[in-house]
């Protein structure tokens, strides 16, 4: 995919980020590869959000048996490992969790992809420094499934965050110039609550632009009085809220922070103050109930004058 220029939307002292991928393997050896190759490609960039879910699940049956056939006559082509988890990666993400998860039946995720990674590891033995098969396996990681807390809440996390760090840590390493490499194991960090590390990451030339690389430092720059707590339960249901509004696409979990400030409002408005010295908050007709809108300033956010500016920008 992509990445568009950037285009810094109105904030809510709430924050929003992200999403998807594609990255090369070595170098292709055949054109029955480059067929495949090319197959995946388009099921991933088209007709995974352009097709049904039992057309997607069809096109994805079909060349996996066509990726099978080629895995047993190519068996130690470590391209073609990669490709297949690649495409099982689409499967998971697209069709059989979609299934899965509205049906809530998501028992040991990392079970689901045992196979995938012994063969992502068959590759990382032929060719040690093959970074895209540690990307690949840092996605399976990342992979978020459903996870149920103490007071049985469902909520979405990755299959095995740190392990998820771990293998794209050396996807970086190995190929030091690829941006989805770089804004992934960003988003790993930044989900495990290490913003300084993300932003260590995206402190590359090659990431300079990048909407995620933007954004962090916006977050990073953002003022926030001493006490202040991220709200990870917050954060989820207003995530749950957007989206019901269709007000958010695109990984959201890494576009929204919520925090709680131990402030009274007037305490708030005045440390703002010290930064913004117009700042100020409108009331939503509650006694309990204020908002402010920032809205892009140069480098950087200004607040908005009045609630009619940020309704108009």
């Amino acid at each position: 995919m992509s990445e568009q220029p950037r285009a810094r939307g109105l904030v809510r002292l709430i924050l929003w980020l992200s999403v998807f991928f594609a990255p090369a393997g070595l170098a292709l050896e055949s054109l029955g590869f480059t067929d495949l190759n090319k197959r995946v490609e388009r099921l991933e960039k088209e007709d995974a959000y352009q097709l049904s879910r039992p057309e997607l699940a069809g096109k994805i049956a079909e060349l996996s048996e066509d990726v099978e056939e080629y895995i047993g006559e190519n068996p130690n082509n470590p391209d073609i490992l990669v490709l297949s988890a690649r495409l099982r990666f689409l499967e998971a993400h697209f069709v059989t969790d979609r299934v899965k998860n509205q049906a809530g039946i998501l028992a040991e995720p990392e079970s689901r992809f045992v196979e995938i990674h012994r063969r992502l590891d068959r590759a990382i033995e032929m060719y040690p420094e093959y970074a895209a098969a540690y990307y690949w396996k840092a996605a399976f990681f990342g992979m978020n499934s459903d996870d149920t807390d103490a007071t049985g809440k469902v909520r979405q996390r990755p299959i095995d965050l740190q392990k998820a760090i771990k293998y794209a840590e050396k996807a970086v390493r190995f190929d030091a110039d690829n941006p989805w490499y770089r804004r992934t194991l960003a988003i790993y960090h930044f989900t495990a609550g290490d913003r300084k590390a993300a932003l260590e990451v995206l402190d590359a030339p090659v990431m300079a632009n990048n909407p995620i690389t933007l954004l962090l430092k916006d977050l990073d720059a953002f003022p926030l009085p001493f006490g202040t707590v991220f709200a990870q339960e917050d954060t989820d249901a207003y995530i749950e809220l957007l989206i019901g509004q269709k007000s958010i696409k695109n990984h959201p979990t890494f576009r929204v922070q919520v925090f709680v400030v131990p402030l009274t409002v007037e305490e708030l408005t005045n440390f703002f103050r010290t930064t913004w010295p117009n700042f100020a908050f409108f009331s939503q007709g509650r006694s309990d109930l204020f908002v402010q809108y920032m809205l892009p300033h140069g480098e950087g956010v200004r607040p908005s004058a009045h609630v009619g500016e940020a309704r108009t920008w």
